[in-house]
């Protein structure tokens, strides 16, 4: 598996260039104990050029991603583009944070884009004071 990574800034002319592109800001967070946080990014993705897409946050040292429904609600909307390309939205909040939640996040698009492909975003940092 070949993995890229990409940092894509949002504009009109850039979009749609790749078949496969994952678009957010990057932020920073700083929340209490028992508060929430929410994480959200955008994938585009040609289906024609990518199949079998799966879009997901993950935390990085320890890396896993943020699956666990008793801890992570994710929310995920796609719709279809005029041009028929795919764009999903990934919307994940971390519930009842604790000092085990701090650290890095990235949103992450895995698919057979010709051949199998990874695509990241920017770094999201969540703290936990």
């Amino acid at each position: 598996m070949r993995l890229e990574v990409c940092e894509i800034l949002v504009t009109k002319n850039h979009l749609h260039k790749h078949p496969l592109e994952v678009i957010y800001k990057s932020q920073t967070f700083t929340s209490s104990p028992g508060s929430s946080v929410k994480l959200f990014c955008q994938v585009y993705y040609d289906p024609k050029q990518c199949d079998g897409v799966h879009a997901v946050w993950s935390h990085l040292e320890p890396a896993f991603e943020l699956t666990d429904p008793e801890k992570y609600l994710t929310i995920v909307n796609e719709t279809v583009l005029e041009d028929n390309r795919r764009h999903r939205q990934v919307l994940t909040e971390i519930l009842d944070l604790t000092l085990k939640d701090e650290g890095l996040y990235q949103c992450q698009a895995t698919g057979e884009c010709r051949r199998a492909q990874t695509v990241m975003g920017r770094l999201m940092i969540v703290f936990v004071k």
